[in-house]
């Protein structure tokens, strides 16, 4: 049985395959605070890149650094995605919530539009929503606070 050479990536797969891109690609990741990416080439190969997956071990003897106190930013709901940023589901223009609204986790608010998908955005923790910063149809993007979130009381 003959065996043939392995073949190469090219393109788009080659680059992808590249040290110094995928280097680039985390610190594209790290910047706007994204966990993973998934691609799929025009040949099929698939390929995930996942930033922050692992951490290189500390040095033996080596002393971690004492944590910092950090405030931490009030609750919020942000955008999931980039696009047009709707309160009400085209389906049925009821407005989902508005300033005042008790909420609950993962309770849907507004939609983000991108063409015709329309993605939910969703509240990450109970509480009062506060005044919406932006108006229906306004552009945002991935991860632009669209309500702050009050703690009930």
């Amino acid at each position: 049985m003959m065996r043939r050479p392995k073949k190469q990536p090219t393109g788009m797969t080659a680059a992808l395959t590249d040290p110094a891109v995928i280097g680039e690609i985390l610190g594209w990741l790290e910047a706007a605070g994204v966990d993973a990416i998934e691609i799929e080439t025009e040949g099929g190969p698939f390929i995930r890149i996942v930033a922050g997956a692992s951490s290189p071990p500390a040095a033996a003897g080596a002393i971690a650094d004492e944590p910092s106190p950090t405030r931490s930013a009030p609750p919020a709901v942000k955008a999931p995605v980039a696009g047009h940023f709707v309160a009400a589901h085209s389906g049925n223009d009821i407005v989902l919530a508005g300033e005042g609204t008790p909420v609950l986790p993962d309770q849907i608010v507004g939609f983000v539009t991108i063409g015709p998908m329309l993605v939910p955005v969703r509240v990450p923790e109970s509480g009062i929503l506060g005044k919406c910063g932006v108006e229906t149809g306004a552009l945002v993007g991935y991860g632009d606070t669209l309500f702050p979130v009050e703690a009930a009381q």
